[in-house]
């Protein structure tokens, strides 16, 4: 009985991910990327090189969340950024819209706000990096855990196949 039982545990089948919520995964999961894949700006702002003094840019022009184009950035010049658009390696700060007064391609810092060098940038692979296991074999899955195994690549699982048990009961 007890080897039985063993091999019902061993066994699995592939269900897709709408079709796995319920069941354990048979598997670990590993990202196949970095997530997030490249550095990206947390908040629609502007993109510029910190420098701690400066209140004051000249906007040259937009990135958008998913157009990407290399681009060259100087101490006084700034990109207008969309949230999830992809930072140019040279900058290295990202301030909110919120902060600023944008007016005739001049971006000024609003009274009061202040940035910080790096803030408001999201790091390729600051939430897992490529190679993580991101979900453990045995774990259950719901519908909280399938947008994470969507964004490691994948369209289908493995899952610990259901069993079939029965009750008999006799005189």
């Amino acid at each position: 009985v007890i080897d039985h039982l063993r091999q019902m545990v061993k066994r699995t089948e592939i269900r897709s991910l709408s079709d796995s919520v319920g069941f354990l995964l048979a598997e670990d999961i590993v990202a196949d990327t970095a997530l997030p894949m490249f550095t990206n700006a947390a908040v629609d702002g502007i993109a510029v090189r910190f420098q701690q003094e400066r209140s004051q840019w000249n906007i040259i022009d937009e990135i958008v969340a998913g157009h990407f184009r290399p681009l060259v950035l100087r101490d006084d010049e700034a990109f207008m950024i969309m949230t999830g658009a992809r930072v140019p390696d040279e900058a290295d700060t990202i301030i909110p819209i919120e902060d600023l007064h944008c007016a005739s391609g001049i971006a000024r810092l609003r009274q009061g706000s202040r940035y910080r060098s790096g803030m408001n940038v999201r790091r390729s692979g600051e939430d897992m990096p490529e190679g993580m296991v991101a979900i453990h074999s045995g774990t259950l899955i719901t519908p909280a855990v399938i947008p994470l195994l969507a964004a490691c690549g994948r369209t289908d699982v493995s899952m610990i196949a259901p069993w079939n048990c029965a009750v008999l009961t006799t005189g």
